[in-house]
């Protein structure tokens, strides 16, 4: 079985995060969660009193000391300390859900634990302006990640495309393609932690191999009053789903969210 931990900052409450995986009710932090979240909280105090916040993040992000206290803090962090009773029950992952638990949310951050069945896969999306840091904590899966050729034209226009069909599979005319180069598709197992950023595999998926689950720390969160914040799907052309290669070509279409993920929340 697999879990990956993900750390959210910020989360915001409304966010159109809920859209990708419903948020859980919040529970009482474990004492390595609490450490996560004090350190985070520390960091979104500054960067909230920046001007220049890509900037800002950029260099925290960059920050040896930053990553080494970051890795310390989700190397310590273990599957008890997510507090599902279930997680080790083979019953659990006995349906197509992605199952996820809000540790903590608010505006400025969020911690949440995601679990997903043998087969599942949260597809194509993206996490535009943001840094990603998770964990696998269980399981294994694979993640393909790619970057948009051309993401700054794509975002600029994006209030003026319409969104292609996730459930149906033939592309027309009329869809946007989307030129991007692939960035990894790897399988990740138990204790490994993945680090994306705005710049370097933004966009990408997560299947379960194993019953999984996974921690993030997402910096700063989803926000569906930004219009750069929000999380939009992508359909991937069938034509380059066997690219394997850093660098190879793939084609995106922008996408509706996928009906066919089910979600469900925990108390």
């Amino acid at each position: 079985e697999f879990v990956l931990l993900l750390l959210f900052l910020p989360f915001s409450s409304s966010s159109h995060s809920r859209n990708m995986v419903d948020v859980l009710s919040e529970g009482s932090l474990t004492p390595p969660i609490k450490n996560i979240h004090h350190s985070l909280l520390m960091i979104w105090i500054q960067y909230s009193e920046t001007d220049d916040k890509r900037k800002f993040l950029n260099k925290l992000y960059h920050s040896e000391k930053y990553q080494k206290t970051l890795a310390v803090q989700l190397q310590n962090l273990g599957t008890n300390d997510l507090d599902i009773p279930l997680i080790n029950k083979p019953n659990f992952y006995k349906n197509n859900y992605i199952t996820s638990k809000a540790y903590y949310e608010t505006e400025d951050m969020g911690l949440a634990a995601f679990i997903l069945p043998k087969g599942c896969k949260i597809e194509m999306h993206d996490h535009n302006m943001m840094f990603v840091n998770s964990k696998i904590m269980k399981g294994k899966v694979r993640i393909r990640c790619c970057d948009l050729v051309d993401g700054t034209k794509f975002y600029s226009q994006i209030d003026n495309l319409n969104p292609h069909r996730y459930e149906d599979a033939s592309i027309s005319e009329e869809d946007h393609r989307l030129e991007a180069k692939l960035v990894f598709d790897v399988e990740m197992s138990a204790g490994e932690t993945l680090y994306l950023t705005p710049d370097r595999g933004n966009i990408h998926s997560i299947e379960a191999i194993e019953d999984s689950v996974f921690f993030d720390v997402i910096l700063p969160n989803y926000d569906p009053e930004e219009a750069e914040r929000n999380c939009n799907y992508f359909f991937e052309d069938p034509s380059t789903l066997n690219g394997r290669q850093e660098g190879d070509r793939v084609s995106l279409y922008f996408a509706t969210c996928p009906i066919h993920m089910h979600f469900r929340q925990l108390e």
